[in-house]
């Protein structure tokens, strides 16, 4: 009944949702933060939102975290950033509030079509974890 849907399922049970959900999901903002791991296609749902779900506005953001960084996303007292894609516009706005709210600083990435690097900062973000870094690590834009 929402005007946002953030779809956080086990990524490979995300195309029966959506296709079970179409007609309710069409129009909204969707957030697909599902991963499909292990898999041999993208990690994303993004192919299969705008195949059933034309008319929604879909962005690809929390899914290159832990849960641990959205339970405490400072750091040291600073806050980290949240890289994420989607359509520009009042949209986009709603998906920044959000991410705010959350404590992240939101970084858009581009549209859509920016989904794969968005999941670069996952692939980044497990491969530091397996390094020994620990779960509660995060990414920070510095710029000059």
């Amino acid at each position: 009944a929402g005007d946002v849907v953030l779809v956080a399922v086990p990524g490979g049970t995300v195309d029966e949702l959506v296709k079970a959900n179409a007609a309710q999901l069409d129009g909204k903002i969707i957030i697909d933060a599902a991963n499909r791991m292990g898999g041999s296609g993208p990690m994303n749902s993004l192919a299969t939102f705008k195949s059933h779900t034309p008319s929604a506005h879909v962005f690809r953001a929390f899914n290159s975290y832990g849960w641990e960084n959205f339970a405490t996303p400072l750091y040291q007292g600073a806050q980290s950033d949240l890289f994420y894609s989607g359509p520009d516009g009042e949209p986009r706005q709603t998906v920044e509030q959000l991410i705010e709210e959350i404590g992240l600083r939101p970084i858009r990435l581009g549209d859509a079509d920016q989904a794969d690097v968005v999941d670069s900062v996952l692939t980044l973000w497990f491969s530091l974890v397996r390094q020994g870094k620990g779960r509660r690590l995060a990414f920070k834009l510095l710029t000059d």
